[in-house]
C-alpha cells in the first residue's frame, strides 16, 4: 500500500515539473518578445524616423486617423525622453 502511494507521488512530482517547465519556457519566450519589440521601439526613436518619432509622441504609428480617433492615445501624452 505504502509503496502504490510513493509510486504516485513521485510520478505527480515528475508531472508538475515538466508542467512548471512548461510554463517557464513560454514565459521566457514571452519576456524575450517584449524585450525585443521594446529594443526595436527605442531604435526606431533614436533613428528619429517616422514612426520612432509617432511613438515617441505616443500617436498612433501604423497610419490610423488622429482626428476623431485615438483618443485614448492623445490622453496619455507624457513624451519619452
Amino acid at each position: 500500500m505504502c509503496d502504490k502511494l510513493n509510486n504516485s507521488y513521485t510520478s505527480l512530482i515528475q508531472i508538475n515539473k515538466k508542467f512548471y517547465n512548461i510554463r517557464f519556457i513560454k514565459k521566457s519566450i514571452l519576456y524575450s518578445n517584449i524585450v525585443e519589440s521594446k529594443a526595436n521601439i527605442l531604435f526606431k526613436i533614436k533613428l528619429k524616423n517616422y514612426s520612432g518619432v509617432r511613438h515617441q509622441a505616443k500617436l498612433p504609428v501604423r497610419g490610423q486617423r488622429t482626428k476623431t480617433n485615438a483618443k485614448t492615445c492623445k490622453q496619455r501624452k507624457k513624451v519619452r525622453k
